[in-house]
């Protein structure tokens, strides 16, 4: 695939916010970056987590700015201690708290788990460690139900892979550990092939592995795609269907030291359990005055310019370059971003105004010592504080009709959100009575696809006959008609 960048868009996305300093800690040389966005304190305003290794005086950083409105950022708590690696934050016990997962630095590196002590706190209680992991690189993230059976898991890489599953208020069981040559690095979790399964996609040493839950309920993983990638995958998201072909995306990238080259590479699905490369591309870094750094790059997928559709946003040290789909796996650069210091960055796509554009936040360690955080939004959304009722009215979701149908055992339900949004998908019977709860929360605009076993809410397979779903977020509400067949 061959990658021509668009003339005259230099101006296209401009600086809106810059985040405090962290306070002078160093942060140069750090390889534990983190950057998240969530609403810790449940008052309705996100928070930009960003986290980091002081290597000067070896304490772990995360910061939680808050967004004010009209791009206005405070910091309102910070946590600190002899913690580390880049942390994943959400509610896995669904008990109305914060749950933030980081890792434990010891010589047996450990995961814990910090939960806030109420509501309209920040996490700040540690309420869970794991038995110890391997040392070296490490990745970890919340799993959305890897299995389907309710149950939220912490899924951790680290020379092995281990799941560790929520038995409840902040308890946590090993579920699955595989010590097999091909260990994951990075992990990305979507149903790929739409085959109602669970997929975790990643890169494991030079290769592309795919595994699957093997059984609905079970947790039970195995390996059903492996595909050469030359480099190690280590950088990864998931592409919610930026070329409008129904399929999710998912992105692997790594580098290579001599030269420090950055290669990221696109898969989509071709059948089940069966994988395709639809396009590759590399950017060549480390000839600024910044210092090159190993693993200093990441990748992230969002709607960066108001129409609808998922953009690519790469960064690879103190650059970052912006991709979109026009036609079926042809990806064209229309934005890039040089800082002549960074040596380690990440990148996160999230619409913090609440107005159709999400900001691109670009968070780096600077190689004079300090931590800095950017963040960039669509030149034509400067300004534009909120969604417009017309806008509004012209980006409304979109509801798909369920594959399979008719189905036996599982179905997927595909749908696509245009703003953030409390979302709520429910199955009910041909008499109107509620079957399943298949979600009920909050969501960021992009494609989503959900799947559903048959089963009602005590766990129970439901008969043979016609079915209804319903998908309501803010103010849209649609409905579709399927059929169980046993």
């Amino acid at each position: 695939m061959f990658f021509v960048p668009i003339l005259g868009e230099a101006d296209k996305f401009k600086v809106v916010a810059t985040l405090p300093v962290a306070r002078g800690y160093s942060a140069w040389g750090s390889t534990d970056m983190g950057l998240l966005v969530y609403d810790c304190n449940h008052n309705g305003l996100n928070e930009v987590i960003t986290s980091y290794y002081d290597t000067t005086a070896g304490i772990f950083v995360v910061d939680f700015f808050e967004h004010q409105g009209n791009n206005q950022y405070q910091r309102v708590f910070t946590l600190l201690g002899d913690v580390g690696g880049a942390p994943d934050v959400g509610d896995i016990d669904e008990d109305g708290l914060t749950d933030l997962v980081v890792i434990y630095l010891t010589k047996d590196k450990t995961v814990w788990v910090y939960e806030s002590p109420a509501p309209d706190s920040f996490p700040s209680l540690r309420v869970w460690g794991s038995d110890p992991i391997y040392s070296g690189g490490t990745d970890f993230c919340i799993a959305p139900d890897l299995d389907q059976d309710g149950k939220k898991e912490i899924a951790v890489s680290a020379g092995r892979w281990d799941v560790y599953e929520c038995q409840g208020d902040n308890i946590y069981n090993l579920v699955f550990r595989t010590e097999e040559p091909k260990k994951p690095y990075k992990q990305i979790i979507e149903d790929f092939d739409l085959d109602g399964k669970t997929e975790i996609a990643t890169g494991a040493g030079p290769e592309m592995c795919v595994w699957e839950n093997t059984q609905i309920g079970i947790d039970s993983f195995a390996m059903v795609a492996v595909d050469s990638f030359f480099i190690p995958g280590r950088l990864g998201a998931v592409g919610k269907n930026m070329d409008k072909d129904e399929k999710p995306e998912f992105i692997l990238g790594g580098f290579t030291l001599i030269p420090l080259l950055f290669t990221f590479r696109i898969f989509e699905a071709v059948g089940n359990n069966s994988y395709a490369q639809v396009c590759s591309l590399s950017f060549l870094e480390g000839s600024g005055p910044g210092i090159p750094v190993p693993f200093g790059g990441s990748v992230a997928t969002g709607d960066v310019n108001g129409d609808s559709i998922p953009e690519v946003v790469f960064s690879a040290m103190g650059s970052m370059y912006v991709y979109k789909a026009f036609g079926n796996d042809n990806y064209v650069q229309i934005w890039e971003y040089h800082h002549p210091w960074i040596t380690y960055s990440k990148v996160k796509v999230y619409d913090l105004n609440k107005n159709g554009y999400g900001e691109i936040i670009f968070s780096g360690c600077a190689s004079y010592n300090r931590m800095e955080t950017v963040i960039f939004e669509d030149s034509a959304a400067v300004g534009v504080e909120e969604l417009t009722e017309q806008k509004a009215k012209n980006r409304k979701p979109k509801l798909h009709q369920n594959y399979p149908n008719p189905f036996s055992t599982q179905t997927a339900i595909r749908y696509s959100l245009s703003a953030i949004s409390h979302t709520t998908l429910k199955i009910y019977n041909i008499a109107g009575q509620l079957v399943k709860t298949l979600v009920n929360e909050p969501q960021e605009p992009g494609y989503y696809a959900v799947r559903w076993n048959g089963k009602n809410e005590s766990g129970n397979s439901v008969a043979s006959g016609v079915y209804f779903y319903r998908l309501s977020a803010g103010d849209f509400t649609a409905t579709k008609r399927m059929i169980v067949i046993r």
